[in-house]
Parts: C-alpha cells; sequence; structure tokens
C-alpha cells in the first residue's frame, strides 16, 4: 500500500502547515465561488483554514494522477446536507502546488458550501463580516436547495 498524497495526508490530519508546505509560493486556488483565484501561500492556507473548520465530514472517493498533477474525488457532508467535490491540482517546475481549482455539485451542495464557508472564512477578517455572510446563508441555502427540486421536476420525464 502506498502512503497518501501530502495533499490529502494533510486534508485528512486537517493538518495546514502540512497542506501550506506543499504549495508554491506563487500558488492560485481556484473557488467554486469566486470569478478571481486566492493567489499566495499565505491566501490559500487561509482559505484551507476555514475550509477545514467549515467542511464536517470528507470522504475520498478517488485519487488520479495526471500528466500536470493530481485529481482528488471527494464527498462531504454537514448537517445532513452532502455535496460532491473534485479538486485539480497543477504542480510547478518546483514541485510544489501551482495551482488547484476547486468544483462542487449539485447546486443546492455549493450553496451549503457557501454558507459554512463564507463567514468561516470572513470570521478571519473581521467578526462583522462574519455576522453579514452568517445572515445571508439561510437564504442561500433555501435557493438553492428550491432551485434544485424545481429544476430536477422540469427537466425529468414524466412517467
Amino acid at each position: 500500500m502506498t502512503a497518501a498524497h501530502p495533499f490529502r495526508a494533510a486534508w485528512e490530519a486537517r493538518d495546514l502547515a502540512l497542506l501550506s508546505s506543499q504549495f508554491a509560493d506563487d500558488v492560485e486556488l481556484w473557488s467554486p465561488l469566486l470569478t478571481e483565484p486566492f493567489r499566495g501561500k499565505a491566501a490559500a492556507t487561509d482559505v484551507y483554514a476555514a475550509v477545514f473548520e467549515a467542511i464536517g465530514s470528507l470522504t475520498w472517493v478517488a485519487e488520479t494522477p495526471t500528466e500536470a498533477g493530481r485529481i482528488f474525488q471527494w464527498s462531504a457532508g454537514r448537517e445532513g446536507r452532502r455535496y460532491d467535490g473534485i479538486d485539480v491540482l497543477e504542480i510547478g517546475g518546483d514541485g510544489g502546488i501551482a495551482r488547484i481549482t476547486v468544483f462542487i455539485r449539485p447546486l443546492a451542495g455549493l450553496g451549503a458550501f457557501a454558507a459554512d464557508a463564507g463567514p468561516a472564512m470572513a470570521r478571519r477578517r473581521s467578526r462583522g463580516r462574519a455576522m453579514a455572510l452568517r445572515a445571508f446563508g439561510p437564504g442561500l441555502r433555501a435557493v438553492t436547495t428550491a432551485t434544485d427540486r424545481v429544476a430536477t421536476r422540469m427537466v425529468s420525464s414524466r412517467r
């Protein structure tokens, strides 16, 4: 049996120091929530500190090496909400993780992730920001859950 990739090992242990040591200094972290990446080792480490806090249980589904790096498929949940994700890692010339692109599905899961991770990230900046984002959480969860249910009915074939 081979040892877990350091990215996965860091996740499993929720070890920020190990995770940060894998990042290139100029790593880019592309969140499924924003149109611009988080740039730099400190920013990416800060995001993962919040994500470690926000995501409850996490199950690794698959780990696939690629020519450019590695792909991790996972399933996570918190408070009864489940969602699936993929982290695509690109390794730079120095051997560090140069880019991470995160995908989450379904829409209701992305909404739950945003409602949990947003306040955790904002709290690292200020209590006021965290309170503001926390206030949006229930509405975001409700809208994405309702959209998922309605859209599913609209595109399903009638039986």
